[in-house]
C-alpha cells in the first residue's frame, strides 16, 4: 500500500497471501499477516470458531495455562537467584540449617522483575517466553496489532505491582487468579481479567 492517506485498518496487503489481511496503522503495516475475518449474520466480525474478532485463531485455556506454567518457572528460578543473598547458612553440629529471611528490598525487586518480565517481552516480542514457546502472542483486541503498544502491554502486567503491598497483596492476586481462571473457560474470547483491563487477546501465530 503505497497511499498514506489510506485510514488505519485491516486490508490485503499487496505480496500477502490470498483470504489474508494485515493492519495497516496509518503510517506502516504492523504485523505479519493473518487470516481474514468471519462474517457473521449482519455483517458483524466476532470471535466464531476461536476467531478473536480480528481474524486471528483464539489460543485455547489449555495452552494458555501451560504457557503460564513455563514463566512461573522461569520466574521462580530469577526469584531464587534474587533471593541467594538473602539465605544464612548456620551450622549445628553436623546439620546445616537455612534460614531465611526475606526483606521488603528482595519482595520489591521480584515485584519490579515480574512487571519487567511480562510488559518488556509481551511489547517487544509479542509474548513472554512461555507463551512464544508454545506459539502464541499477545494481540490488542480492537485491531489485533502484535506486538501490543508499551501502556497496553504495562496494564496488562500491572498486576505484579501487587507483591508491594503486604499481607492484602497477596490475597488480591489470588483473587484475580481464580477470577482469570474462571473466565479463561468461560469468556467467548478466553479473556482474563488483566486481559479486559489491558484490552488484549491471546491469539495462536
Amino acid at each position: 500500500m503505497s497511499d498514506q492517506g489510506q485510514p488505519a485498518g485491516w486490508y490485503h496487503a499487496e505480496g500477502d497471501p490470498p483470504g489474508t489481511t494485515r493492519y495497516w496503522d496509518g503510517i506502516q503495516w504492523q504485523g505479519g499477516p493473518q487470516a481474514a475475518p468471519v462474517a457473521q449474520p449482519g455483517g458483524n466480525v466476532g470471535a466464531m470458531g476461536g476467531m478473536g474478532g480480528t481474524g486471528q485463531t483464539l489460543a485455547t485455556p489449555g495452552l494458555r495455562m501451560a504457557g503460564r506454567l513455563i514463566d512461573v518457572l522461569i520466574s521462580f528460578g530469577i526469584a531464587l537467584v534474587i533471593g541467594a543473598g538473602t539465605i544464612d547458612f548456620d551450622s549445628f553440629g553436623d546439620t546445616d540449617t537455612v534460614v531465611v529471611e526475606p526483606s521488603f528490598a528482595l519482595v520489591a525487586a521480584s515485584a519490579i522483575i515480574a512487571l519487567a518480565y511480562d510488559t518488556l517481552f509481551t511489547h517487544f516480542l509479542g509474548g513472554t517466553p512461555g507463551k512464544l514457546l508454545l506459539g502464541m502472542r499477545v494481540a490488542e483486541a480492537d485491531n489485533g496489532m502484535t506486538p501490543p503498544s508499551l501502556v497496553v502491554a504495562a496494564k496488562r502486567a500491572a498486576n505484579r505491582l501487587l507483591g508491594f503491598i503486604t499481607g492484602i497483596g497477596g490475597i488480591i492476586a489470588l483473587i484475580i487468579g481464580i477470577a482469570s481462571l474462571v473466565m479463561l473457560f468461560t469468556d467467548d474470547r478466553h479473556q482474563t481479567v488483566m486481559d479486559k483491563i489491558a484490552g488484549t487477546v491471546v491469539v495462536k501465530k
